[in-house]
């Protein structure tokens, strides 16, 4: 409260209403922290950080709907990773599952087409040919642009983050019944992960590994969505290992995934 007190008497300092924003959200003063970001918002707004954390505030405040009007204009802005798994997930929460799942969506192909420009799969309608061998390919005969080779620099910084927005993904495709839609997305990621990680060991003069060769360990949440999908549609095998993961799980942790099988 001092802190708070003390920022209200300062009319230029952002840094010290972030920082009164961030004490109170560890005291959970959801109310107080959003007015100290939005202070600070309206001394620099182009702090996108303090905008994350305004909405997060307002989220677990009970107030989605005002997380969703402060998030919307970045994600527009930007199309960032960043903004759309905070957009898709306060949509999520907002009972709008389908608008969620496009924007996380919408968001992957964006973060995914920075990470490899020219792959086939990721053009207009390429991901309803992706696993026929036609559509996958990144053409490496073409070089990256100084702002293609820019993005991918980017993106790498940003690799397997992706898997928040896979997760929203993967889990509407199971709630809908579309198992095989839902393995084509994790299988795309999987693909794009490989073609970045290739194309730096290239880049280094290192040995270039295969697809069945390079590491891709999901996170718990997604992995159990995979296995379901992959049960789903005879791969009993491989669904029921993913499956196993959640009750190799210590009791608290597995039972933050009840919803999966909702």
């Amino acid at each position: 409260s001092c802190f708070y007190t003390a920022a209200l008497n300062t009319h230029t300092d952002a840094m010290l209403f972030k920082n009164a924003g961030r004490l109170l959200v560890m005291c959970k003063k959801w109310q107080m922290a959003s007015s100290c970001f939005n202070h600070a918002l309206k001394r620099d707004n182009k702090d996108v950080n303090a905008a994350y954390d305004k909405a997060y505030c307002q989220s677990q405040g009970g107030h989605t709907k005002r997380a969703i009007n402060t998030l919307e204009p970045i994600y527009l802005a930007e199309k960032s990773l960043e903004a759309g798994i905070r957009l898709s997930g306060c949509y999520a929460d907002y009972s709008k599952p389908f608008k969620a799942f496009q924007i996380a969506k919408e968001t992957l192909f964006k973060f995914w087409g920075r990470l490899c420009p020219h792959m086939k799969a990721l053009k207009k309608n390429g991901f309803h040919r992706f696993g026929t061998g036609a559509a996958e390919e990144e053409s490496d005969e073409v070089p990256l642009t100084s702002l293609q080779a820019r993005h991918r620099e980017e993106g790498i910084k940003g690799l397997w983050r992706d898997f928040d927005a896979l997760n929203m993904v993967v889990g509407h495709c199971v709630k809908d019944g579309k198992y095989k839609v839902g393995i084509k997305y994790t299988d795309l990621c999987r693909y794009v992960h490989h073609t970045v990680h290739n194309s730096e060991r290239k880049r280094k003069g290192e040995p270039l590994l295969s697809l069945a060769e390079e590491p891709f360990l999901l996170p718990l949440e997604l992995s159990v969505r995979h296995g379901l999908c992959k049960f789903a549609v005879g791969s009993t095998g491989e669904g029921m290992m993913r499956i196993a993961r959640l009750y190799q799980t210590p009791r608290e942790e597995a039972g933050k995934f009840a919803s999966i099988f909702e």
